[in-house]
This record gives structure tokens, C-alpha cells and sequence, in this order.
């Protein structure tokens, strides 16, 4: 039965390892979408803004407590050096003992502060309500950093490839050079240049293979992964299709949807809110009390005492401190109006911007398809040419990096086009994670 029960707790604990380290199964492809996906749960800014919402609602806890009583309970031992006594004519009375306990509560309760809790609780919602819109920025910045740099590791990796061929592509010219130069028709002239053009064209892929490393290093930390990650990455066919977009309903979405203008018009609200209170302190602050209160004292007829209050507070001067906090208030409240209107400009021109880079890139992409077409076809010429020995070495060579420069370009138009898009659906306010499922 011992053995049995020890089985069945290793199997448990197994499968919670796998649970809770779905992340690292080496077997599995990273797509973006799944990339958002773990990125929403476990990038470490996101976990920050999460922690900073329950900061929020402590604050809100804190406000609330302000309608209800304060309960304040006392207990304390008293040492005098003489026992009190009061004179009575030539009498001397004792009044109390030497040494005695006391013991007190009381319960105060907030009648009516024209508004000033109520509006200490109102900013602290409001806050919270703000908490919430700057952790949807959070994952929007953080899904935007995945994105971007997750087509950066495409890139890179395809900058590798283009490295590969390119290697090959030398390394097949040169074993051409080296036949004919056994054959005694080319000088080592052309041998020396395809050698050093071959060795040129590795360092370039040992730097392609470091970048590769690099872009994908950046991309485990992003998703809070282990930065030796392996498993590949999964592209979206080279097939490009630009959907008709008019820029003045994008900027009237974005306007509408930035998780900032959001905030931003939440923290004018909460700004109100501190003028509210801080006017509140110009007026008095209305409250009752209940008490009680054990003396020990053989001397007294009655040791306990039941009290119960009803007072008024009202501050008459402070130094000019209200004043001057209710214009504090009210320049921040300026100022934030200020931020709101420049930010609506900020976002107008960003979106503009993106939407020009993304149809700038769309071009490029059929120009630099047809540009490859030409280049493949100018290789195998001069390829051609060279074997009949019309032609030289220098040519094929330069042709061999014209190609490669044609496909670095496409790949660069590619990716320049993917992350644009990106970029542009961040500038709408659209949920990235949504689109890229």
C-alpha cells in the first residue's frame, strides 16, 4: 500500500511540473498567438501592473473606512507618590487611591463631513478604475513588444537562411574555379578572389547566426521564458493582401480605443475629485461619541461613567494651506487637460505615420519580389557565361551578392510590413493578442 501511495504521488507531482511548465515543452511550435498568450500571464511588467491593481483596491478599503466608527478601547495601572486629597475646611478628604486601574472605550462616528468622505472614496474607485485602463496598456505595450521583436526573430532566422545560400552559392562557384584552374584556363588570380569572397560570405552567417541567437534571447525574456529556448517559431505565408483603410476613420478609432487617452481622461476625473475634497476642508465636520470609563477608586461613589457627545469641528485658519492646496488641485487638473489634448495630436500623428510605413512597406515587398526574380536570372547568366569562359569570375561573384542583397531586401520588406501592422493596430487601440490568434 506504501508503495502504491508513493507511485501515485510522484505521478502527481509529475503532472503538476508539466502544468505548471506547459511553457517549456521543447516539443511544441511557438506561433505569436501562443507567444501573446504566455505573455499575458507571465511577463514580468504585466505581473507589476497586476500587483499595482490590488494596491488599488487596498486604497479603496482604506477610503471606505472613513464612513464607518472609530472603536478605541484603553487600559492602563496609575502610581502616584502621595494619595489625593482635597481640603474640606480643616478636614483633609482623600480623593482617590495611590495606585489604581482604569479602563476606557469609546465610539466615535462621522455624522456629516459635507462630502469629504465620499469624495476620498469616489477618487479612490476612480483610481482603481485607472489601475485597470494602465494594465491594459501594459499588456497592449508588452503585446506589441512580443510582436515586433517575434518578427525581428523571423527576420533574423531569414537573414540566416540567406546567409546559407549564400555560402553554398560560393562554395559552388569555387569548385567551379578550382576545376577550371586545374584545367589551366583562369589564372589564381580568380581561385584567390573566390576564396576570399567565400570566407567574407561565412563571417557574414556566423554574424546572422549570432543575431538569430540574440533577437530570440530577447524574445524568451519578453515571455518570461528561459533565454536558451528553442523551439521554432512559426511563420505566416510570404502571401500579403493590404485591406482598404481610410486614415481619418483610423485616427477617430484611435482616439476612441488608446488605453492612454482612457487614463488620461480618468485621471481628470480623479483630479475633480481632489478639488471636491479639498474644498471639503473649509467646512466644519459634524460627529457623535460614546463612551466609557472604569476609574478603580473605593473613594468614589460611582467608579464607571457612561458618556455620549455631539460635537462640531471646523478648522478657522491654517495659513493659507486649503487655499493653496485647492489651487494645487486645480493647476494638476490644467495641466492633466493639457496632456489629454497633446496626447489626441501624439496618437493622430503616430497612427498617420504607421499607415504610411505599413503601405510603404506593402510596395517594397512587390518590388523586391520581382527584384530576386531578376537577380536569379542574372546569376544563372553570368554563371552560364563564365563556364563557356565568356565571361569572369568577378562578375558571377557580384551577381552571387546582388541576389543575396535581393533577398535581404524582400525579407526586410516582409517583416518591415508585419511589424507595421502591428504597430498601426497598437496605434487603433485594437487587441493585438485578438487579431494575431
Amino acid at each position: 500500500m506504501k508503495g502504491i501511495i508513493t507511485v501515485l504521488s510522484a505521478a502527481l507531482f509529475a503532472f503538476g511540473i508539466q502544468h505548471n511548465l506547459w511553457a517549456l515543452d521543447t516539443s511544441k511550435t511557438l506561433s505569436l498567438g501562443r507567444c501573446l498568450s504566455i505573455a499575458a500571464e507571465n511577463n514580468k511588467s504585466v505581473v507589476i501592473a497586476k500587483k499595482a491593481e490590488d494596491i488599488a483596491k487596498r486604497d479603496i478599503d482604506i477610503a471606505y473606512s472613513g464612513y464607518l466608527p472609530r472603536i478605541n478601547a484603553g487600559l492602563s495601572h496609575t502610581f502616584l507618590n502621595n494619595e489625593p486629597e482635597g481640603k474640606f475646611g480643616s478636614l483633609a478628604v482623600p480623593q482617590s487611591q495611590k495606585s489604581f486601574n482604569t479602563f476606557q472605550v469609546d465610539i466615535e462616528q462621522n455624522i456629516y463631513d459635507f462630502g469629504a468622505t465620499s469624495s476620498r472614496y469616489n477618487y479612490a474607485k476612480t483610481l482603481m478604475e485607472l489601475s485597470r485602463v494602465e494594465t491594459q496598456k501594459v499588456k497592449n505595450d508588452v503585446s506589441l513588444s512580443v510582436a515586433v521583436t517575434y518578427f525581428d526573430a523571423l527576420r533574423a532566422q531569414r537573414f540566416r537562411e540567406v546567409a546559407e545560400q549564400e555560402v553554398k552559392q560560393m562554395e559552388g562557384h569555387l569548385r567551379v574555379v578550382q576545376s577550371l584552374f586545374k584545367e589551366g584556363v583562369i589564372t589564381r588570380n580568380d581561385l584567390l578572389q573566390a576564396e576570399v569572397r567565400l570566407s567574407d560570405a561565412r563571417q557574414r552567417l556566423l554574424s546572422a547566426k549570432d543575431r538569430q541567437q540574440v533577437m530570440r534571447a530577447y524574445l524568451n525574456n519578453l515571455l518570461n521564458l528561459p533565454l536558451n529556448d528553442k523551439r521554432p517559431l512559426s511563420d505566416e505565408p510570404d502571401n500579403i493582401t493590404i485591406k482598404d483603410m481610410i486614415i481619418d476613420e483610423l485616427t477617430k478609432e484611435a482616439i476612441e480605443n488608446r488605453p492612454e487617452v482612457t487614463a488620461l481622461r480618468k485621471k481628470i476625473e480623479a483630479e475633480r475629485l481632489v478639488i471636491e475634497k479639498e474644498k471639503t476642508r473649509y467646512m466644519p465636520r459634524i460627529y457623535g461619541s460614546l463612551g466609557y470609563e472604569y476609574n478603580e477608586n473605593r473613594y468614589m461613589v460611582h467608579q464607571d461613567e457612561w458618556s455620549a457627545l455631539f460635537g462640531i469641528k471646523i478648522n478657522l485658519y491654517s495659513g493659507g494651506e486649503t487655499k493653496a492646496s485647492v489651487l494645487k488641485a486645480e493647476a494638476q487638473l490644467s495641466k492633466t487637460e493639457e496632456e489629454l489634448k497633446k496626447l489626441k495630436d501624439d496618437i493622430r500623428l503616430e497612427t498617420v505615420a504607421n499607415y504610411i510605413r505599413l503601405n510603404d512597406a506593402y510596395e517594397r515587398i512587390g518590388v523586391t519580389k520581382e527584384a530576386i526574380r531578376q537577380a536569379q536570372e542574372n546569376l544563372r547568366i553570368n554563371e552560364v557565361r563564365y563556364k563557356e569562359r565568356v565571361g569572369i569570375a568577378v562578375e558571377v561573384m557580384d551577381a552571387q551578392s546582388i541576389l543575396t542583397t535581393a533577398r535581404t531586401n524582400y525579407y526586410n520588406a516582409l517583416y518591415d510590413y508585419r511589424t507595421n501592422e502591428a504597430q498601426l493596430l497598437s496605434s487603433v487601440g485594437k487587441n493585438i493578442k485578438d487579431f494575431y490568434r
